[in-house]
């Protein structure tokens, strides 16, 4: 795991990936709330078939997430070290926290991707692609863990790392199934079997 790996770089490298942790947590709380709204957004329209208020609700969802993504990855240029502060006062773990949390802020707007796109899915009824999902997420944190911390120069930033390109891999997948259009035919199908379907 992530932890374990952030363990292996000491007690400093430890607090400053708490402290970034604290702060993902409370940038994840918007993009969670979006991609719940946009699922039960997703699920009446489905049921009334009507898919292209799906597709038109899940584009400008998209727009807010990139939107407050940009915006804080603005915000962290400036005030990083400042915001890890508030959880820790150790020089370095600051210092090291701050880089850490605006190397993680270049990536937040695919971290939104997958929440919002995930949102889309479940309440589409593509609920086992959001549970592989999931598990890639997992798998991504472990194999990335391993293959970064063995390559010279990267060391403590592998933690940090590890979790862009997990997101990053994550979102891509989220996007191609979206894009693939599997989520209409799931439901138009459940629509079928429960005898509600419209044209669309």
């Amino acid at each position: 795991s992530l932890q374990k790996t952030a363990n292996s770089f000491g007690d400093t490298v430890v607090a400053a990936y708490t402290a970034t942790m604290r702060v993902e947590q409370l940038i994840q709380q918007p993009f969670n709330s979006l991609g719940t709204a946009l699922s039960t957004f997703s699920g009446q329209n489905i049921g009334a078939g009507k898919p292209e208020r799906v597709v038109t609700g899940y584009r400008r969802s998209m727009l807010i997430t990139a939107g407050f993504g940009t915006l804080m990855l603005a915000v962290f240029a400036l005030t990083a070290n400042y915001i890890v502060g508030f959880f820790v006062t150790d020089a370095l773990v600051v210092e090291i926290g701050g880089k850490a949390l605006l190397l993680s802020a270049c990536f937040y707007v695919p971290l939104g991707f997958i929440h919002t796109t995930r949102g889309l899915l479940n309440g589409a009824g593509d609920v086992l692609f959001a549970f592989l999902n999931g598990l890639a997420e997992v798998i991504g944190r472990i194999g990335f863990a391993a293959v970064l911390v063995m390559i010279p120069g990267v060391g403590m930033w592998a933690v940090w790392i590890t979790t862009c390109l997990t997101w990053v891999l994550t979102a891509v997948m989220c996007l191609v199934r979206y894009k693939s259009g599997i989520w209409r035919k799931k439901c138009l199908v459940d629509l079928k079997q429960g005898g509600e379907i419209k044209n669309a």
